[in-house]
Formats: structure tokens, sequence, C-alpha cells
């Protein structure tokens, strides 16, 4: 039973996506604290942090929102981590941050599904 957002398993995996993202974009060069660093981890930790807002919001129409909030966070750090790519910061997305990052759209995707059929 949830009694909590942390009891949810996507908020989990957010938490440690996030953890992930952090490590990652510390190794980017310094030029790009201010910028893209910093824009990459605001847009991660918006995803479990609107988990946990909108499920303590306690409605369910909220909790959508919230939910629908999180998943434009995650395509904005996918986006994030291609333009990383493609500005040679990076060479690829490391292939266990890859997996949780397809594992945490997968979730949020099945959640709002979930929720919204709660709504009709």
């Amino acid at each position: 039973m949830v009694k909590s957002y942390q009891d949810l398993e996507v908020w989990q995996i957010a938490m440690a996506t996030t953890a992930a993202v952090y490590a990652l974009s510390a190794t980017f060069p310094s030029g790009e604290r201010f910028v893209l660093t910093q824009q990459l981890r605001r847009a991660m930790i918006s995803v479990p942090l609107n988990i946990a807002e909108g499920h303590s919001r306690g409605s369910q129409r909220e909790f959508r929102r919230f939910l629908n909030i999180a998943m434009g966070s995650l395509s904005e750090v996918e986006t994030c981590l291609d333009l990383t790519q493609r500005l040679g910061i990076i060479e690829g997305v490391p292939p266990a941050l890859s997996e949780r990052m397809d594992a945490l759209g997968r979730k949020l995707r099945s959640l709002q599904k979930s929720v919204a059929s709660q709504l009709d």
C-alpha cells in the first residue's frame, strides 16, 4: 500500500536517476557549470520533486498534472543529454543511466495512464 510518495517505485527510480545525472554532470567541463550542467540538473531534479508534490496534493487531478510536468522535465533531460553528445562533452550516455531513464519514462507513462483512468 502506498502511504507516501516515497513508497512509489517511480519516485525511487527518479531519485536514483537524479543521483546518476548529478554524477555524470560533475564530469562536464567547468565552462558548462553555469549553463548546461545547471539546466540538466534542474530538469532532472524536477522529476522526483513533481512526483512528490503531486502525490502530496491529495487530488488525483493534481497528481496527474504534476506527473505531466515530471514527464516534460524528463524529456528536457533527454534533450540536454543529446546536446552534450552533439557538443562532444560526453561520448554517449552511460548504458546504466540510459536504462534508468528508459525505466523511469515507462513507469511515469504507466502511472499517468493509471491516474487518468481513475479520473475518467
